[in-house]
């Protein structure tokens, strides 16, 4: 193998990790720096190394593989060194254009099993106040689990706008007897993104984050977590659904075979049955008969910690939120009234392409608003009669036909000055 990557130490102490590395070859133009760190609101110093280690080699772990790359390592966890395998065969079948080769070499592997009851029945949530997360907590609120937020290290950690969307998470959590267990981590900075997405976008079908890496990177990182509090079952909330068919970074052929610890751990795909509507369907009911008072965190690009209403995750949860009966300034969003909507109507139409996620979630509010038209409030008319009749399935087909006729034009006209 022509790319190494070898952990020099691992480094704990009180809450903070600490994993010093090297790379050889060519898996080090995809990874930064040789320090990755991870710090908990918890003491770590109990947890053995080689559940430790599992933040680390998660977020490494698919840049290994593509690159035909040996990870030498201490010491690793049973469980997790099994679960490796597994993804990496989900990788293949996503991906077949692409080789991956990359080998996870431990001097030891170590059997957890013993460091964990059976009888645990405690579960815990990623949660951060979006959609997909709040919908997985209504169906899984019964088990009050434990939340865990991620706050990568960096320029917005100190921003007013995280700081005030961790202040909301962590009333949400004391509201509902449960907690918040914040992680911040270098686990992003370390990529270089950019490498990674100019050699590899093509083959992914877009940016190399949100179609490989997140998934197995973000549930890594929760290991530390499971063990202080013996965990058994961790819930991952699903992006997508069974009609989204492209290939995506989270989905239950990775994040459901990802374990550590014990054979009784499991991670869990939540809420994958549903579309993104769906899930603001039963978030509408929710507040209807529970909380209405609830508010939902799209985006922290705001001071406030609140929405900034114009984002594209912002304009599809106003839309959902309008045709299922709700007023979005209730709960995190801008005021939205005929000329806000008219604002989102120009974007759209000022859009030259649309990510396959996107036109899937568009065209997927329009599927539902045609049932209740009757209930649309009577300033959103004229916006959704407009709405109703957009194909967003074909909405790429103009700007790939004037891609097309800009090539033709550059290659007419070198024909032109070369003759």
């Amino acid at each position: 193998m022509s790319s190494r990557i070898t952990v020099d130490t691992v480094v704990v102490k009180n809450s903070e990790l600490k994993v010093h590395f090297h790379c050889q070859g060519d898996v080090a133009n995809y990874i930064k720096g040789e320090l990755f760190t991870a710090e908990y609101n918890l003491n770590i110093e109990s947890v053995p190394e080689s559940l430790l280690l599992i933040p680390f080699l998660a977020n490494i772990w698919p840049i290994a593989l593509v690159t035909d790359c040996e990870v030498n390592c201490n010491q690793v966890d049973l469980q997790f060194f099994k679960c490796l395998e597994v993804v990496r065969k989900s990788f293949e079948d996503m991906y077949p254009d692409l080789t991956w080769t990359g080998i996870l070499n431990p001097d030891l592997i170590v059997n957890n099993e013993k460091h964990y009851s059976e009888e645990s029945s405690k579960s815990a949530l990623f949660f951060n106040g979006g959609i997909a997360s709040l919908a997985s907590y209504i169906q899984r609120r019964h088990e009050k689990p434990l939340l865990i937020t991620i706050l990568e290290t960096g320029e917005e950690e100190n921003s007013p706008g995280w700081m005030n969307g961790i202040n909301q998470l962590n009333d949400f959590a004391l509201e509902r007897d449960t907690e918040i267990n914040l992680i911040k981590s270098n686990f992003r900075t370390t990529l270089n993104e950019n490498k990674l997405n100019s050699t590899y976008k093509a083959s992914v079908g877009g940016e190399w984050w949100s179609h490989v890496h997140h998934g197995l990177a973000i549930i890594g990182l929760a290991a530390p977590i499971t063990y202080h509090h013996s965990i058994s079952k961790l819930y991952y909330s699903a992006t997508q659904n069974p009609s989204f068919i492209y290939p995506y970074g989270s989905h239950p052929e990775i994040d459901s075979h990802i374990k550590w610890g014990s054979s009784s751990f499991n991670t869990v795909h939540q809420g994958y049955v549903l579309t993104r509507h769906e899930k603001i369907t039963l978030i509408s009911y929710y507040i209807k008969k529970y909380d209405s008072k609830l508010k939902v965190s799209v985006c922290c690009k705001n001071d406030d910690g609140l929405n900034c209403s114009t984002c594209e995750a912002c304009t599809t949860t106003i839309l959902s939120m309008l045709i299922e009966g709700l007023t979005p300034s209730n709960h995190g969003f801008k005021e939205v009234d005929a000329e806000a909507l008219t604002n989102i109507k120009n974007e759209i139409e000022k859009k030259e392409s649309m990510t396959p996620q996107a036109i899937y979630q568009y065209s997927d509010i329009k599927n539902y608003m045609t049932y209740k038209k009757s209930e649309l409030p009577e300033f959103s008319l004229e916006f959704f009669s407009w709405f109703e009749k957009v194909n967003f399935k074909q909405f790429n087909r103009k700007h790939k036909y004037s891609q097309v006729w800009k090539q033709s034009k550059h290659k007419i006209m070198n024909q032109f000055q070369n003759s």
